[in-house]
C-alpha cells in the first residue's frame, strides 16, 4: 500500500527524472519551439535593421546587420541587407565584395552565399574600371563567376536561377564584355536587344482574362516602386489588347482604374482621356481634367481642362463659350515659355472661329503663321493648317481650304490666290515636308471631309 510519504517521494523522482532526462518527443517539441523563437527573433531583427536603413541611419543599420551576421552567419538576408546599406551610402563595391568573400570563406557550403559572390564578380568585372583595377587577378572575375555558377547548376539542378545565371555569364565571356566597352560591343548590344524583346513579349501568349487575373494579384500586394512598374505595364498591355478588339468601354474602365491607381502618371492620364473621348463620356472627361488640374495646377493641366470643356461644347453638350473664355484667361495668366504662348494662341483661334469673329480669327492666324515660318515643328504646322481649313470652311471658301491641304500633301496646284493667309500657308509649306504616316493620314482625312462637303454643296 502507497502512503502519502511514498507518493510524494515517487512523484518527486518522476518529475526530477522528467526534467533531467526528457523523452525524444519532448526534445523534438522543444527544438521546434526554439527554432520558431529563433526565426521570429531573426525576422524581427532584419525588419528593424531594414527600417533603420530606410530612415538613412546607415551607421546604425550596419551595426545591426553585423550583429545579425554574428548570431546567424548562414542566413543570406543579413548579408544582402548590409550590401544595400553600403550602396545607399555611395559607391562601396570593394567593401561589398569583401563581405561576400568573407562569408564564402567561412561558409562555402551555403549555395546562396556562393551565388551572391559570383554576382558581385560579374558586377565588378562589367563596372567601373578604376575599381576593377584595384583587385588582384581582375581579368579572371568572369571566369570565376562562371566556375561558381557551373558548380551550383550541377549540384542544385532544381534551382533554375543558377542555370540562367550560368547562361548569362557564358554570354558575357563570349562577348568579351569585360574587355570591350559596352557602348561599342556589338555582340553585347545584340544580346541586350534580344533580351528586351523577349521581356516585352512575355505576356504575348496570355489571354486578356489571364492578364486581368495577374493584375489583380499584384494590386492586392503592398505598394512599392518595383511592383508599381509591373502594374503600369500590365495596365498598358491590357488596355492595348482591349483597344485592338474594339472593346472601348472596357478599355475605358481599366484606363480609369489605372488613373486612380496613379493619378500623377502621364500615361494613365493620356489613356483615360483617349478612351473617355472614344466612348463619348464627356462629363467624366471634364471631371478627370478638373481633378488633374487640382492636383498639378500648372499650365499643361489647365490646357487639358480647356480641351475637355471645348470638346463638350463642340459635341453639343453643356458649357457655353463664357466658361471657355474664363478658362482661356486663366491659361493666359500662366504663360511662361514660348511653347506655352503657341498652345494658347492655337486655342484662342479655335474659340474665335467658334464665336464667328472671323476678322479677329484671320488676324490671329496670320500672326501665328508668321511665327512658325521655317519651323521644324510639324505638329504645330499641322494644327495651324487644320485651323486655317476650318476658317476657310466657315467663310465659304472650301476650295482654298482644299488647295492648302493639296499643297501640304505635295500635290501640284494650278490655283493662285492673292489672299494674305493663303500666301502665309504657301510660305510655310515651302519648307515643311510631311513624311510622317500619322500626319499624312490626318491631312487625307481633312481632304476627304472637304471633298464630301464640296459634293454636297
Amino acid at each position: 500500500m502507497i502512503n502519502r510519504r511514498k507518493f510524494i517521494y515517487s512523484t518527486s523522482l518522476g518529475l526530477l527524472s522528467l526534467s533531467l532526462f526528457p523523452s525524444p518527443t519532448i526534445l523534438a517539441e522543444l527544438d521546434e519551439r526554439a527554432n520558431v523563437t529563433s526565426n521570429k527573433d531573426l525576422n524581427s531583427r532584419l525588419l528593424r535593421a531594414s527600417q533603420i536603413r530606410k530612415k538613412g541611419k546607415l551607421r546604425r543599420a550596419k551595426h545591426l546587420y553585423y550583429k545579425i551576421i554574428e548570431d546567424y552567419p548562414k542566413d543570406i538576408r543579413a548579408y544582402d541587407g548590409l550590401r544595400k546599406t553600403f550602396l545607399t551610402g555611395g559607391k562601396n563595391e570593394l567593401e561589398i565584395l569583401k563581405i561576400y568573400e568573407l562569408a564564402y570563406a567561412n561558409h562555402p557550403e551555403i549555395p546562396e552565399i556562393k551565388a551572391r559572390l559570383a554576382s558581385e564578380y560579374i558586377r565588378i568585372a562589367l563596372g567601373n574600371k578604376k575599381i576593377l583595377n584595384q583587385i588582384n587577378n581582375h581579368d579572371k572575375l568572369l571566369k570565376n563567376a562562371k566556375k561558381i555558377f557551373k558548380f551550383l547548376a550541377e549540384n542544385y539542378p532544381n534551382r533554375e536561377e543558377y542555370k540562367a545565371q550560368l547562361q548569362k555569364v557564358r554570354k558575357k565571356i563570349r562577348a568579351q564584355a569585360d574587355e570591350i566597352d559596352a557602348r561599342s560591343n556589338v555582340l553585347l548590344k545584340e544580346e541586350r536587344s534580344k533580351r528586351r524583346k523577349k521581356y516585352r513579349q512575355r505576356f504575348k501568349s496570355a489571354s486578356i482574362e489571364e492578364i486581368v487575373e495577374k493584375l489583380g494579384e499584384l494590386l492586392k500586394k503592398p505598394k512599392n516602386d518595383f511592383r508599381d512598374k509591373h502594374i503600369k505595364e500590365l495596365y498598358q498591355i491590357l488596355i492595348r489588347r482591349l483597344n485592338k478588339i474594339e472593346e472601348f468601354d472596357r478599355a475605358y474602365e481599366y484606363a480609369k482604374e489605372f488613373y486612380e491607381f496613379n493619378n500623377y502618371d502621364t500615361t494613365a492620364l493620356f489613356l483615360v482621356y483617349k478612351f473617355a473621348k472614344k466612348t463619348e463620356k464627356y462629363n467624366e472627361l471634364v471631371l478627370i481634367a478638373e481633378n488633374n488640374h487640382t492636383l498639378k495646377n500648372n499650365f499643361w493641366s489647365n490646357l487639358s481642362r480647356f480641351d475637355a470643356y471645348f470638346l463638350m461644347y463642340r459635341k453639343g453638350h453643356s458649357y457655353d463659350l463664357i466658361k471657355l473664355d474664363e478658362v482661356l484667361n486663366e491659361i493666359e495668366r500662366m504663360i511662361q515659355l514660348p511653347q506655352h504662348n503657341q498652345e494658347f494662341y492655337l486655342r484662342k483661334i479655335k474659340i474665335t472661329i467658334r464665336k464667328k469673329e472671323y476678322r479677329e480669327a484671320k488676324e490671329l492666324l496670320l500672326s501665328f503663321g508668321e511665327r512658325i515660318i521655317a519651323t521644324n515643328n510639324l505638329h504645330n504646322v499641322l494644327l495651324f493648317l487644320t485651323l486655317v481649313t476650318q476658317y476657310y470652311k466657315k467663310i465659304g471658301k472650301r476650295n482654298l481650304a482644299l488647295q492648302i491641304i493639296n499643297l501640304a500633301l505635295n500635290n501640284k496646284t494650278t490655283i493662285t490666290e492673292d489672299d494674305s493667309l493663303y500666301k502665309i500657308c504657301s510660305n510655310i509649306l515651302a519648307d515643311a515636308k510631311f513624311e510622317n504616316e500619322h500626319h499624312i493620314k490626318r491631312l487625307n482625312r481633312i481632304k476627304t471631309k472637304l471633298l464630301t462637303n464640296l459634293k454636297e454643296s
